[in-house]
């Protein structure tokens, strides 16, 4: 496993880290505290350092996922608390929980008036008193959006920095020439973009042609190969996935900036002019996913998996019958024709 600095933390990471997502009872209700161990156990002793997560999982369940290597995994975890006295709260329960240390803490921030917000309720006083106390050891942001990572970045409060960046969204490029400055760690999540950028080989009777260039291998070698990457994290169920991620991450990736743009232009031309980069800036509008219902239409219609499709999609249809999403697609930074799109995929299970 090859190891980078985490910015001025001198905090030595793997490159790839455990998405403690799958860890998540409330979302994979297939997942045993057996599995999670297994899978937790070889990562480790396969390199991997570090879990990254957040209070919305569950944190007992985690601690007992790592209890066999406690003392060989750093946590990252976040809350999304708007005020000094639910901040000093989440930060005492997690450590309770997890029976660790934290690394980094960070505040999780969905827009630039969440974030002012917690700046004067005084969230970032916590988080300092935190440090200093010993409570945690680094502090962190995560926001889907650059606006407001540039913001928080210029307050020079957060050691590390954590947002979304891959081979098709790649509005996290806007923060990079700050990172000369500030010095701050940079943590990629999502590198397969929720997975749309691998074929996920649901039916091994379709083989759609391009698709094979759809791999995890080329989404970990255009992240890996930036200089402005520290570590990225990735969501692992099976002993598979882990072996197959571990192998492109056991060295350092040297591309130059024609071979990574190559990379990122065939992924997309694969994918086509209106796919959803699952960049999650509409996330919660009208109460419905949205860019998890686009991810269906990518697999459907690029990949070409309509039964898997039908099935996911069964249990989604109702949330947007009868919605008008114009409202939405003023958030996307892509100028979706969301409304479309949706109409496209109701089509298509039809």
């Amino acid at each position: 496993m090859f190891y980078r600095t985490l910015g001025k933390t001198n905090i030595l990471l793997s490159a790839i880290g455990f998405g403690g997502g799958v860890f998540n009872l409330n979302k994979d209700l297939s997942m045993t505290l057996e599995r999670a161990k297994e899978a937790a156990k070889l990562a480790v002793y396969n390199g991997i350092n570090f879990i990254d997560m957040g209070k919305e999982y569950d944190e007992e369940f985690v601690s007992k996922v790592i209890e066999d290597v406690r003392d060989k995994v750093h946590i990252i975890t976040r809350s999304e608390s708007k005020d000094s006295y639910e901040m000093k709260r989440d930060i005492n329960d997690s450590i309770k929980k997890l029976r660790v240390t934290p690394l980094v803490y960070e505040i999780m921030v969905n827009s630039l008036e969440d974030f002012k917000t917690m700046i004067n309720n005084g969230v970032t006083d916590s988080l300092r008193e935190a440090k200093s106390n010993g409570k945690i050891k680094f502090i962190g942001i995560f926001s889907h959006k650059t606006e407001v990572l540039e913001e928080a970045i210029k307050t020079n409060e957060f050691d590390v920095i954590m947002t979304l960046y891959n081979a098709v969204h790649r509005k996290a490029e806007e923060i990079f020439p700050l990172k000369k400055k500030y010095k701050f760690g940079f943590i990629a999540a999502s590198p397969f973009a929720t997975g749309i950028l691998v074929d996920p080989k649901y039916d091994k009777n379709i083989n759609i042609p391009g698709a094979d260039y759809m791999s995890a291998e080329n989404a970990l070698k255009f992240v890996l190969s930036s200089k402005y990457v520290d570590a990225t994290v990735i969501g692992m169920k099976t002993p598979s996935h882990i072996q197959e991620n571990i192998k492109f991450a056991d060295k350092k990736i040297f591309l130059t900036e024609d071979d990574r743009r190559k990379i990122a232009e065939t992924m997309e031309n694969f994918l086509g002019k209106d796919f959803c980069r699952m960049c999650r800036y509409c996330e919660g509008c009208l109460g419905v996913s949205i860019a998890d219902l686009l991810r269906f239409l990518t697999i459907g219609r690029t990949y070409g998996y309509l039964d898997f499709v039908k099935w996911q999609y069964a249990s989604f249809k109702d949330k947007i019958f009868n919605k008008n999403f114009v409202e939405c697609e003023k958030l996307c930074p892509y100028s979706l024709p969301i409304s479309n799109l949706l109409e496209q995929l109701n089509n298509m299970v039809r």
